[in-house]
């Protein structure tokens, strides 16, 4: 009876700790680009934590930066400065620049 207790327990913490995993994360993060009139400044010490199960929401006014956010989360750009990295709890852990998503292959169709 102790034995399956244990086991209980152990399934548990083991499930708790999935709950509890950083799949995405952003440590101060920045962009800056060139423009004309010198260095433009879209994203500037941004940092967030997504854990197993979480729901997030990005909002802004446009211009804000949210589409920027979501291309350094997603690996497509490279930050100024500052850190993002995901994690898969299928796939093994990568940092986000690690890994460059492919660009999807265009068909064309001709229209009778």
């Amino acid at each position: 009876m102790q034995n399956q207790v244990n086991q209980a327990d152990q399934a548990n913490q083991a499930e708790q700790t999935v709950l509890e995993q950083v799949v995405l994360e952003a440590r101060n993060v920045s962009k800056t680009v060139a423009s004309p009139d010198g260095a433009l400044t879209i994203l500037a010490d941004v940092s967030l934590t997504v854990r197993t199960g979480e729901t997030l929401a990005i909002v802004g006014a446009s211009g804000a930066g949210k589409s920027t956010l979501l291309a350094l989360l997603a690996g497509l750009d490279e930050p100024s400065a500052g850190r993002a990295s995901k994690t898969s709890c299928c796939r093994s852990s990568s940092a986000v620049g690690a890994t460059r998503a492919r660009p999807r292959r265009r068909r064309c169709r001709k229209w009778d």
